[in-house]
Parts: structure tokens; C-alpha cells; sequence
């Protein structure tokens, strides 16, 4: 279920530092419908009007312990999607934006956040966070869950990010933990090692670092959500744990062409090992729609036959 974090005080404050001994204090003031940056006696503000009864829902609060503006939405998919400020060099900017959603259409839930935006906040800057809303929209829903649910797979990984040979992967690894929003992430590092996140975490990528995102832990202090360094299970994937027993969906003939829409077969393949994810499977389960995740993190779309993957 998602929540928004409410404040019953009229006026939120947090103190950050913005430069050698110039601490700053971040607040909305709802009288004034400013959120403001407070640096000694000089205060900066932002109009910014709260709105309660729209779809999405607009607010002022916090996350991380940084002041976010809060969109709240229930469309094709529920979520919420904070958007947390920085005031430097004069400007108020959207330095990360986290979501926290759940898909109308299959039933996928995820926490996601990316970081390292530095984009200056204009009168759009609700069209900017409902663009990232619904391009994870777009990522999640495309992923096909009714063989977890029916019983034709046992498990459901959803390769999520790819680095050169690291991957990090989202697993329900069950039905009833997937009707029950239960998942893991696990990062698996060469094929050779492997770590297991449990409980409630969000998987943050950072927008000027190209390696694995990080994996975090969600914790609630005074009503604010806080993000903290996830613990781990480390293992190697041969060893019993979720590595072993629930990995990814992979090609497992020595090469799985792409065939176009006519099953024309094409010039390009997958290799034995490459991690995909499953998007559709025609009927009599001949025809495989998949993902597959490039070396530079690309998704590339395809169709290959379902005889040449491990599911």
C-alpha cells in the first residue's frame, strides 16, 4: 500500500548545510504558500500551492530527510513520487526523484529513485515528475506476471539494471509473495558472486555514475521515510540461497536467434548464460516475447522460441 507521510505542524523545518558555516533550514509555509531556504537572516522562496483534491495529489513534505514536493497519483498505476529539492547558487532544483509504485496492470511493485538530476525547478516541474512516473510506468508494465500467478512459472525475476557483467534483479519468488508484494533484490556481480537484499528496499540509481545503483533500506524516523544502507546476504550463486534457487531467466541453447513478426528468423542471437526477461509467450507456449539488457544497460525487445530459454 502506498503512503504519503503528512505533517499536522504548519511550518516543516530541516537544517542542511549549504557552505562552510552557513547552515540552511528548509520549510514550507503554508499561510504563504512558499517553500522557502533559510541561510542566517536571508530566507529564498518558491511559490508553491499545495492541492489536496486533484489526481495526482500535490504536496509539500519530506523524504530522506530533504524537502520534496509530493505528487500522489491513482491512473493506470497508484504511486507516489517525491521529488526532493536543493537550494545552491540561487536556485531551487529537483535533485533526486524516488517512486514508489504498484501496476494496475500486472500487479508489479517496485521503489525505485534516481539521483544527480540537478534540474532547476520551473512552472513544469510537474510535467517533469509525472515524465519519470511514466516511464517506469512503461518499464514495469510491459513485464508479463499471469504465468507466476496460473502457475506456468514458479518464480518471477525482472532483470532491472545491467553494468557490463553486473546485474541487478528484482525476484518474487513465489505466487503468494507476489500477490503479497514480497520481493528481493539481488545483485550478482561477474556471475561469480552474489548478494540478497530482503525487506523494504529501494533500488537508487545516480544519474552522473554509470555503475550499479544502490540498494537501500527503507526506515521511519518522526514520520519521515529515511533511506539507509541496505544489509546483504553475500554468497556465491552455486551455493544454496536466493542465487541459486532463483535465478534469472537465461537462454540456454548455445544461441537464440530473434525472429521478426512474420517468424522470419533474423541475423541477431542471444548467447547461453544472457539474462532476459519474459514479456509474453504465444499460445502453445512456441513463441517468447522477451527483454534483454545490453552491456550499456539498453533494452533491447525481441521474439525467440520459448525451446531455447530456461524459464
Amino acid at each position: 500500500m502506498l503512503k504519503i507521510i503528512l505533517s499536522s505542524i504548519l511550518l516543516m523545518v530541516f537544517q542542511f548545510s549549504y557552505a562552510a558555516n552557513s547552515p540552511v533550514s528548509y520549510g514550507y509555509d503554508k499561510d504563504h504558500k512558499q517553500i522557502y531556504a533559510k541561510i542566517g537572516s536571508d530566507k529564498k522562496t518558491l511559490y508553491f500551492e499545495e492541492n489536496y483534491t486533484g489526481n495526482p495529489i500535490v504536496m509539500f513534505s519530506f523524504f530522506n530527510g530533504n524537502p520534496s514536493i509530493v505528487l500522489s497519483g491513482r491512473s493506470v498505476n497508484d504511486y507516489t513520487a517525491y521529488a526532493t529539492l536543493n537550494y545552491i547558487n540561487d536556485t531551487f532544483s529537483i535533485d533526486c526523484i524516488y517512486i514508489d509504485m504498484k501496476s494496475k496492470e500486472n500487479g508489479i511493485s517496485s521503489k525505485n529513485g534516481i539521483c544527480g538530476l540537478d534540474k532547476k525547478i520551473t512552472d513544469e516541474y510537474q510535467d517533469v515528475i509525472e515524465g519519470f512516473v511514466e516511464d517506469k510506468g512503461n518499464r514495469i508494465n510491459n513485464i508479463e506476471t499471469s504465468y507466476v500467478i496460473n502457475g506456468g512459472t514458479k518464480k518471477l525475476p525482472i532483470l532491472i539494471f545491467r553494468n557490463n557483467d553486473n546485474f541487478l534483479y528484482q525476484l518474487y519468488k513465489n505466487k503468494n509473495d507476489f500477490l503479497n508484494d514480497k520481493y528481493s533484490i539481488l545483485s550478482i556481480s561477474n556471475k561469480t558472486t552474489c548478494q540478497s537484499y530482503e525487506g523494504t528496499v529501494w533500488v537508487v540509481e545516480n544519474f552522473s555514475n554509470k555503475g550499479l545503483p544502490q540498494v537501500l533500506n527503507e526506515i521511519t524516523k518522526n514520520g519521515v521515510v529515511f533511506l539507509e544502507d541496505a544489509i546483504t546476504n553475500s554468497h556465491r550463486p552455486s551455493e544454496e540461497g536466493s542465487c541459486q534457487s532463483f535465478q534469472m531467466f537465461s537462454v540456454k541453447s548455445e544461441k537464440s536467434f530473434f525472429y521478426n513478426e512474420n517468424n522470419e528468423i533474423k541475423k541477431s542471437y542471444l548467447v547461453h548464460g544472457d539474462f532476459v526477461n519474459l514479456l509474453n509467450m504465444s499460445e502453445g507456449e512456441k513463441w517468447c516475447e522477451i527483454s534483454y539488457l545490453n552491456k550499456a544497460n539498453k533494452k533491447v525487445n525481441g521474439r525467440v522460441l520459448c525451446a531455447t530459454l530456461k524459464l
